[in-house]
């Protein structure tokens, strides 16, 4: 009986379960990616072929990012030395943007190290041959990134301006190591910027039984280092953290959304059947059975929805594996695990969308629901003053809520998404707004990796247009109360402190001195003489200061010397703010600047943070979340639309009758849909504007939502988007009302 109900209605069954289908494959894919991500980020991280990895040690207030989290590279030589260790070995990392691909794993080995031998050389030669040297600069290339770049031994790749040769090709069973490609230690020490810098260290023992003792004793001899197991080594870049939750966290909204459709569906179907029902519990079906029922076909929807949602979404994985700008770095890990996990949450979501309409439909009287007369309802009830688009969605009202909850809960994703990106944009513009232009390296995938050295500073503020040129550097570290705790650094005495207005103390000027942000020091609970650790250092608090910018107000100050050191970056700076002459020259000037620096990306500084590949990859994030919302919220209105339309059938058949024509139905229908979306817009940002609100009473979290922006671009997206839902939601039902012929509508039951 269950499979004959959903059969019947398969307009409504197809509906519901596509919504928990692409669910499930956000679910799915999502999920598999980040865990694909952070697992084949493990394997790079450990090894097999060594016994003890060394890496930069965890602490309060580590670096964010990766690039930060690097290694003398003397740690090498001194360890190579102790009398238990056979051999020492260096890696450095990063990554690069390509002409096809943005994010490229680089992984620099030495030539004739241990460690290199792990990428097994399937055509061409071995990195360190002499031949391979006498060509050029040579460069390895992994099997999965030579497919997809089409680039074999013998072609030429372009890494920050420098020409490598492939010398050959590689495989190590990694997905990031075959999509990537290494070069040798100093080749990316120098493309980087951070010569004798490393991220790991790999020690290879005499005596490997002695494992355990080699490990504690060189700890202890070396506190300031982490060493742990070869095959335990785990990153020490706190940004992994995040991938994980955010993943989570945009495949929750859509199987939350695609959940809301599946019970607006069976909501629908208990009152479409409410006679039906009627007549079997006068037939002596007990509540429990009706319960059974409705849940019942609930759960066969969602495991039906749940099995194709799981192989959508490995499909999803797999094709994102296969293209060049993602091969390399999320080529995800379909387990078992997480396909249990896929299936659960359908079941899950099946199970709370049929509860309700179940109890509800165990509810009914007999007599009540043998007198039922729904579809019959006259057009005119409703309140009064509301127009007839309005009154009919007000007389089902169960239903229109939870439409109105599921467009909500797509808007609400794209509303946080959108107003923390335009956020992050609006405070790094205010931040860099002090001077005309602006420059960072060119040809960077993240800001974080730009490195220029003073010896460019010099050459620019020598330019007879500018009238200085001051460099800068932005460190981020995370604090227990604040998770994003922004580290500003120029020179002692540069014309960027002028933005900083002292509210007490003095601006820092000696080693190991800092001063806090005003808000910073609230959260903290800090004041001037106190200590406060940062980077695997203690600092000493010398001023509080205002700048009017959150990520400033939120973070520290310090002088540009202080952060280069603690940052492994000697004589290098992040960025420079080129003031000029005359301001009004700034296009003719960023004209010639171009022309005579192609190492830098120049920009106004006003559209600089736009121009950023941080910011790029944000926005390209919040309109894949926008898409998703387009897609599921436009299954789930059609659901509600087709449900009212078969509902309505002798009603819409009585106006037929009475003169309307196809093209009133037709807008009538249209007209419904808009007013749904459009109100679960509302009540999105309404919902958004109160969870950012509540989350900005908490300290912790203060730090993060306080560059949150509601910009009036933001109320066109979503505008655009509540329209979008409304018009491809409504344009199917309101078809199918309108062939609906007079007669056959009035017999309709």
């Amino acid at each position: 009986m269950i499979l004959r109900n959903l059969w019947r209605r398969k307009t409504r069954t197809l509906l519901s379960w596509l919504g928990i289908t692409i669910g499930i494959a956000a679910v799915v894919a999502l999920s598999a990616m980040a865990e694909g991500f952070l697992n084949n980020y493990s394997v790079v991280m450990t090894r097999s072929d060594a016994d003890l990895s060394v890496q930069a040690k965890q602490v309060s207030g580590a670096a964010i990012d990766m690039s930060e989290t690097t290694i003398d590279e003397t740690y090498r030589d001194a360890l190579a030395l102790h009398p238990e260790v056979d051999s020492a070995s260096g890696m450095l990392y990063t990554i690069v943007p390509l002409p096809e691909v943005r994010y490229f794993v680089l992984f620099g080995h030495e030539p004739e190290g241990f460690a290199i031998r792990r990428f097994k050389v399937t055509s061409g030669e071995e990195l360190g041959s002499q031949k391979g040297r006498a060509r050029g600069r040579p460069v390895l290339m992994g099997r999965a990134a030579a497919e997809s770049l089409h680039k074999t031994v013998g072609d030429t790749v372009t890494i920050y301006q420098q020409v490598f040769r492939i010398v050959g090709i590689y495989e190590t069973g990694s997905v990031m190591e075959d999509g990537g490609a290494v070069v040798s230690l100093e080749d990316i020490q120098k493309l980087t910027s951070k010569p004798r810098q490393v991220t790991n260290i790999w020690l290879r023992l005499k005596r490997p039984e002695r494992l355990d003792y080699v490990r504690d004793r060189l700890q202890r001899q070396y506190p300031d280092l982490q060493i742990v197991r070869a095959d335990d080594a785990q990153t020490t870049a706190v940004w992994l953290n995040l991938v994980r939750p955010i993943a989570w966290a945009v495949a929750l909204i859509a199987a939350l959304v695609g959940g809301v459709g599946m019970m607006n569906a069976t909501l629908m179907s208990v009152f479409e059947r409410t006679r039906e029902i009627g007549v079997l519990r006068a037939l002596g079906w007990r509540r429990r059975q009706v319960l059974v029922l409705i849940l019942g076909e609930c759960l066969i929807l969602s495991i039906l929805g749940g099995a194709s949602g799981t192989l959508l979404g490995s499909a999803l994985v797999l094709a994102a594996g296969r293209i060049p700008a993602l091969a390399g770095l999320v080529r995800g890990t379909i387990g078992h695990g997480l396909l249990f996990q896929g299936l659960t949450m359908a079941l899950l979501l099946g199970m709370v969308g049929g509860l309700y309409p179940a109890w509800r439909a165990s509810r009914l009287a007999p007599v009540e629901a043998l007198s039922y007369e729904g579809a019959l309802r006259s057009t005119t009830s409703g309140p009064r003053w509301a127009g007839m688009a309005l009154r009919s969605l007000v007389r089902q009202r169960s239903r229109s809520a939870l439409t109105l909850v599921g467009v909500g809960i797509g808007v609400l994703g794209v509303v946080a998404m959108s107003a923390l990106t335009e956020g992050m944009v609006d405070e790094f513009g205010r931040v860099m707004a002090s001077a005309e232009l602006t420059a960072v390296q060119a040809d960077i995938s993240d800001m974080a990796l730009s490195a220029i050295s003073e010896n460019v500073g010099r050459q620019l503020e020598a330019r007879p247009e500018i009238e200085y040129a001051a460099g800068g550097v932005l460190g981020f570290a995370s604090l227990s109360q604040l998770p994003m705790f922004m580290i500003s650094a120029y020179p002692a005495y540069g014309p960027q402190w002028s933005r900083f207005h002292l509210q007490r103390g003095e601006p820092p000027r000696g080693s190991g001195e800092i001063m806090l942000g005003w808000k910073a020091a609230e959260v903290l609970n800090k004041d001037i003489g106190d200590s406060l650790g940062l980077l695997g250092s203690q600092f000493r608090i010398v001023g509080i200061y205002e700048t009017g910018t959150d990520y400033e107000d939120s973070g520290g100050a310090a002088t540009l010397r202080e952060l280069q050191k603690r940052l492994n970056r000697p004589r290098q700076v992040m960025f420079y703010e080129l003031k000029l002459v005359d301001p009004s020259q700034a296009d003719a000037v960023l004209t010639r600047l171009r022309a005579d620096f192609p190492e830098l990306s120049i920009s106004k500084s006003a559209e600089f943070a736009e121009s950023l590949p941080d910011m790029r990859t944000t926005k390209s994030f919040a309109d894949a979340i926008l898409g998703l919302t387009l897609v599921i919220g436009t299954v789930v209105v059609m659901n509600t639309m087709v449900m009212s339309v078969f509902e309505r059938t002798r009603e819409l058949g009585v106006l037929r009758a009475m003169g309307w024509r196809k093209r009133q139905v037709l807008t009538q229908v249209v007209r419904e849909s808009l007013l749904l979306t459009l109100g679960g817009g509302a009540v999105g940002v309404a919902c958004t504007w109160l969870l950012f609100r509540g989350f900005s009473l908490v300290p912790v979290m203060n730090s993060i939502l306080s560059v949150v922006r509601f910009s009036p671009l933001i109320g066109v997206r979503v505008l655009a988007l509540c329209v979008g839902l409304g018009v491809l939601g409504g344009t199917y039902p309101a078809w199918r009302a309108t062939r609906l012929l007079p007669i056959e509508a009035l017999r309709y039951e």
